[in-house]
């Protein structure tokens, strides 16, 4: 049997995830967006997808102004 090596995703990707994952219900909880997105912001080096999740998050947030 070869070794078999997976992807380890990093915490900020997890959250990135958890974001999307939000930003994908028909009735999205705005204070778990709105704190993903205050999460992800200060969190470092994102990778370019966490970005593009991240720039969602804030355009949903800034619809709902």
């Amino acid at each position: 049997m070869g070794k078999h090596e997976g992807y380890a995703l990093t915490h900020t990707e997890v959250l990135a995830l958890e974001l999307h994952r939000h930003l994908r219900w028909h009735n999205p909880f705005l204070e778990d967006i709105r704190a993903l997105v205050e999460e992800l912001e200060h969190r470092p080096q994102r990778s370019p997808g966490v970005e593009a999740i991240l720039a969602e998050g804030r355009r949903f947030l800034a619809a709902y102004r």
